[in-house]
């Protein structure tokens, strides 16, 4: 093989070490960002602050905005909870009206899944406030002309 002919295969070779290691860096890269994006938004706080960018309130209204933002949040949050309680009473009376035709075998793969289910995602986590490096946010200020 000729020093010409080497010295393609290197930088061939290079080349696509180089391109290799910038898809995966990228993905690796990209994966984590939209996993942090996705956290946040099951925050209560990044729920507001995604609508209120998306609405791009004038400054006369950013505050009764992020206020009736915020509550809605709040009802939200407590909805959800209520809706994950009543699924789980569902998945326990299924659970119940199941065990007597399942064997064994069965019964231990649907209580690992269920099992599964009850811990993803964790209790209150919906809307729980993630982004521990930043304080939560202060309450909104009550509008002029209201009273608190």
């Amino acid at each position: 093989m000729s020093i010409h002919s080497k010295s393609i295969l290197i930088l061939l070779s290079t080349l696509l070490i180089g391109i290799l290691l910038g898809v995966v860096i990228d993905r690796m890269w990209l994966q984590k960002y939209i996993h942090r994006r996705i956290a946040r938004l099951r925050t209560s706080e990044g729920w507001v602050d995604m609508l209120e960018r998306q609405i791009a309130p004038a400054d006369s209204q950013k505050v009764i905005i992020r206020k009736i933002l915020t509550d809605h949040a709040e009802k939200m949050k407590a909805f959800h909870e209520k809706g994950r309680q009543q699924i789980g009473a569902l998945m326990d009376s299924l659970r119940t009206e199941l065990e007597p035709y399942l064997t064994e075998e069965q019964k231990t793969l649907f209580n690992e899944r269920f099992e599964r289910f009850r811990k993803w995602p964790k209790k209150g986590a919906y809307f729980e406030h993630r982004d521990r490096k930043r304080p939560p946010p202060p309450p909104p200020k009550t509008p002029p002309g209201e009273s608190p």
